[in-house]
This record gives structure tokens, sequence and C-alpha cells, in this order.
């Protein structure tokens, strides 16, 4: 009986080396297929008109910590005397794009949840004139469109795509 255990195991093992070899040439084959998809990904990387997908708020800056650290403290107060039962995930990107610091406000369901944010964000007084004030951008921007960011396309890229749609 020990012979036949044996005797499956190499059969196992060479089954494994056969599978190995094959799988170092399907391996290879899928480097180089990424590799061919990154170039085609470069040339064709496209910003999505989707809407109705989750959504963020940039507030983009290019005035260091102190700035970051205020807008930060603003922006929270803001959402918590605004939203007592929505809950906003709030991060600096301190350097989003190598010239921008960026305060990502996330937890938005879609494009006109982030628009309508925004515009609760122009109304209030305090805040716009804190934006104005410190030269702060507001702009609101699917995941899918904020993915693309900092790979090939900048921030600008964004805007002018925005305002050419």
């Amino acid at each position: 009986e020990m012979g036949a255990m044996a005797k499956n195991m190499l059969a196992l093992l060479g089954q494994g080396a056969k599978a190995t070899t094959s799988q170092v040439n399907s391996l290879k084959d899928l480097r180089e297929q990424a590799a061919m998809q990154q170039q085609t990904d470069s040339v064709s990387l496209q910003f999505s008109n989707e809407r109705n997908t989750t959504a963020c708020v940039l507030f983009v800056h290019n005035d260091g910590e102190n700035l970051s650290n205020q807008l930060l403290f603003e922006i929270a107060l803001f959402n918590f005397s605004h939203f007592m039962i929505k809950d906003f995930d709030l991060r600096l990107l301190p350097s989003f794009d190598g010239n921008n610091s960026v305060l990502l406000t996330s937890g938005f369901e879609g494009m006109s949840e982030a628009e309508w944010y925004f515009e609760m964000l122009s109304a209030n007084s305090d805040i716009k004139s804190f934006l104005d004030k410190n030269g702060i951008r507001v702009i609101c921007i699917t995941q899918t469109n904020l993915d693309i960011l900092g790979s090939t396309l900048t921030i600008q890229d964004y805007l002018d795509w925005n305002t050419q749609r």
C-alpha cells in the first residue's frame, strides 16, 4: 500500500510540475498583456461621464500644512453642524499631484449629492469667505474619475474636460 501511495504522490508531483511550467508561461503572457493594456490605457485614459456612482468633493489649494489643518477643521465643523445623520469621510492628501494639497470629502452616493453639498457650502457665508480668501477650489468628482487623477492626468485636465462637456 505504501508503494501505491508513493506512486500517487509522484504522479501528483509530476502533474504539479507540468502545471507550474504552463503557469509560468501564462504568467508571462499575462504580464505582456498587462504591459500592452497599460500602453493602451495611457493613450486612451479618459474621464467617465457616469454620474450615478460614488462621488467626492475635493478642496484644492497649494498653501501647505497650516491651511490644510484649518480647512479640515472648518469643513469638519460645517459637516457636523449641518449633517447630524450623514457621516462624511475627510482625508488630507498633502501632496496630491505635486502642486496641490487636497482635502478629500467622500461618502456621496452620486454626483448630484456632491453638487448639492457644494451648493450648501456656497450658501454658507462663513465657509464661502474662508474658501475664497484662501484661494481654495472646490471640485465635485466621481470616485472613478478621481482614481484616474495622479496617474497621468491632473486636476487641471479634469477641470478642462469638465468645462468642455
